[in-house]
């Protein structure tokens, strides 16, 4: 809950209290500021309502929570994004693990006759929540090209469709560094075209890859793999169960964890799961397996660290359980591995 937990953040340092922020949505306050702890988006829209009904310029709060949103705070995906070798890699990176960001707005990068721009898309949001949605999502790009660390990034013309009071126009001239223009035909961020494909001073190619290995691994594993409804829900039990796992094994997990994070209890996680065509252990087993084959393509890695990273206290017992996910040993795998790469 990273989006909610810098919304919080902000309303709080306006001086709002916490429990009339919170109304109405459901949200466990022990829960702020847990990555481990998943939220619904009618519980994140419900909280941005009751602070912007509480907020005298709306525009100048999406300003601030977009400026306490840093690309390293977005976990996993923040940090593959951070070792994009280009920011256009880094767009589709942020693109194609669309489920695992805060934004609400669809981004579409797009080259025609006026240049290189990123037009943002939100009808898909309620209508009252879209102007706010919108600026916080246009903002946090602008954040991010900051954080990239590249002068070419820099913005050099903005446009929405809404209009905000011209008192509230200076205040983005300051962030963008240009005149914003309003009441436009449609939502864009341009950049100079050279600037799509120059080299991130963030890059690190290892670390890239490492990470586009463990985005997709989490995306194939948070899709049933069942033919239910839920096979591409972000909001199924099973995307849920998946991602706690991800965020939170290294610290301990069971079902009956995962299930209180989740406001149920562990009998109730169970019977969803059953629903929607799985289970806690094959959930559990399968991201196991996943994990397992990663670290073990990294051969500066060692079997005995590898064990204890997946919660074996022996490597004997981690090869044990490996040969039977695969039918080969742990050590066999990696040298199989190693000759597809050397070749």
């Amino acid at each position: 809950m990273i989006g909610a937990t810098i919304l919080i953040e902000t309303a709080l340092s306006y001086g709002l209290e916490l429990k009339t922020c919170l109304l109405g949505t459901n949200i466990d306050i022990q829960h702020i500021g847990r990555n481990d702890v998943f939220i619904e988006p009618q519980q994140e829209f419900q909280l941005v309502r009751n602070v912007l009904a509480q907020i005298e310029q709306p525009h100048l709060f999406s300003l601030e929570v977009s400026k306490r949103s840093e690309i390293i705070r977005h976990g996993i995906l923040g940090i593959t994004t951070l070792n994009a070798k280009t920011f256009l890699e880094a767009l589709q990176i942020m693109i194609r693990f669309s489920h695992f960001n805060v934004n609400y707005c669809y981004i579409e990068p797009t080259i025609d006759l006026s240049g290189a721009y990123l037009k943002l898309h939100n009808l898909n949001l309620p209508s009252d929540l879209r102007d706010f949605y919108l600026e916080r999502d246009m903002i946090g790009l602008v954040k991010a090209q900051v954080e990239l660390n590249s002068l070419e990034l820099q913005p050099t013309r903005i446009q929405f469709t809404h209009d905000i009071p011209d008192e509230n126009k200076n205040q983005y001239r300051d962030f963008f560094g240009i005149d914003a223009n309003f009441s436009a035909q449609d939502n864009r961020l341009y950049i100079r075209l050279e600037a799509l494909n120059c080299t991130l001073p963030t890059h690190d190619e290892k670390t890239l890859k490492y990470g586009l290995e463990q985005l997709q691994l989490l995306k194939l594993k948070t899709k049933n793999q069942s033919n239910s409804k839920f096979n591409h829900d972000i909001n199924s039990y099973t995307y849920k169960v998946f991602k706690f796992l991800y965020t939170y094994f290294q610290n301990g997990y069971s079902a009956e964890m995962i299930a209180k994070s989740l406001n149920i209890n562990s009998r109730t996680l169970h019977r969803k799961l059953e629903l929607e065509g799985s289970s806690y252990f094959n959930i559990f087993q399968q991201f196991q397996i996943q994990r397992a084959e990663s670290f073990l393509k990294q051969s500066d890695i060692s079997l005995e660290n590898i064990a204890e990273q997946l919660g074996y206290s022996e490597l004997s017992s981690f090869s044990r359980a490996f040969k039977k996910w695969k039918g080969v040993s742990p050590k066999k795998f990696r040298q199989s591995e190693q000759s597809i790469i050397s070749r």
